[in-house]
């Protein structure tokens, strides 16, 4: 997917942004850092502690930043390079191709590949070190109870996935009843004068009245709905936050060897576990939804041009134009007369 971009910004990029996932350990980092400082009225400790915290919010995000940047010039970058080679492919091949076809492959197109491939792609690799990372951070800290914050995740995730669905569906019942509504006012009103002529305005005043109230029922309820799904998503962060905190808490008591502090990290670096899920998902189905463009592209360019075409582009083996009693007149009158002109 990459080929079309300078292979050493891409591998600079996903390295940067598998760096970047440290910045999600800030919190447990500095949480730890805190609950091992033994004594707070220690001038050297309180100065060490604010030197560890500049230098590690520093260096983070310096590195996040520095992921930005390569992202963005390689979007940069790449896009016009694609565009490029898109144009040169479609102007001296494919003439069975609408003009339409190619300005649209040549605009819309390929924005929507950049946004919607290539950066997914890399914030994929980003998404899932995230995940890895956080993971490894809390089996370190404990093996069981690490096991079942990420058990919990993805009981999160799959929660999650199913409430999109079914929040997806009734949306699509509140559209079916929004465009009824309006293609009825579109009618009505476009035929008001055969609705006055045949005194049918009652009529159709009534249709509109039942459309608009079934369309008003069906927001109603899409709202009932948005409602209980966002209390419900909610409640799954119980499941995925709270219950390992509260099992961490239950093995403690039986004399299992558990450090309160590191159950307080443990949570404070649970609660960033479930977006990079999420996002992980989220990019999956872009790289989907772009990936009959990116076909598209691939079968474009990957068709050699010939020679002879090729050779309209360029320069090479130019040497001078040279013209020969060039003239230019106007209204019957002589603008100029070059006998010879060499460019």
């Amino acid at each position: 997917m990459f080929k079309y971009f300078n292979k050493f910004l891409v591998t600079l990029a996903l390295i940067s942004s598998v760096l970047n996932s440290f910045v999600f350990l800030i919190e447990p980092l500095m949480t730890d850092k805190i609950f091992d400082l033994t004594a707070l009225n220690s001038r050297k400790e309180t100065w060490d502690f604010l030197v560890y915290g500049l230098i590690l919010y520093l260096l983070l995000y310096a590195v996040m930043f520095i992921a930005n940047l390569l992202l963005n010039q390689i979007m940069t970058i790449g896009c016009g390079n694609i565009r490029l080679r898109l144009y040169q492919q479609l102007i001296l091949a494919h003439q069975e191709m609408g003009n339409d076809k190619k300005i649209s492959i040549l605009t819309q197109d390929v924005e929507y590949y950049l946004w919607n491939y290539i950066s997914p792609s890399v914030l994929l690799v980003a998404h899932i070190s995230n995940f890895l990372l956080l993971s490894i951070y809390l089996l370190v800290k404990n093996i069981p109870i690490g096991l079942l914050f990420i058990a919990c995740a993805f009981i999160f995730l799959v929660v999650q996935l199913r409430i999109s669905k079914m929040a997806e569906r009734k949306g699509g019942e509140q559209a079916a009843e929004r465009q009824k509504l309006l293609s009825l006012l579109s009618d009505t009103i476009a035929g008001r004068s055969t609705l006055i002529h045949n005194q049918a305005l009652s009529p159709g005043l009534k249709m509109v009245q039942n459309q608009s109230a079934r369309y008003e029922k069906s927001r109603q309820t899409f709202g009932i709905y948005q409602s209980f799904f966002v209390f419900l998503a909610n409640l799954m962060l119980f499941v995925s936050q709270f219950l390992p905190i509260f099992l961490g808490l239950v093995l403690m008591t039986v004399g299992t060897e558990l450090r309160t502090t590191d159950l307080i990290a443990m949570f404070i670096a649970a609660t960033r576990l479930e977006q990079p899920l999420l996002n992980i998902v989220n990019d999956i189905f872009r790289l989907k939804g772009a990936k009959a463009i990116s076909e598209t592209f691939d079968q474009i360019l990957v068709q050699p041009t010939p020679d002879h075409q090729l050779s309209s582009l360029s320069t090479e083996g130019f040497e001078a134009l040279e013209c020969y009693h060039l003239t230019k007149s106007f209204a019957d009158r002589g603008a100029f007369f070059k006998p010879f002109l060499s460019f």
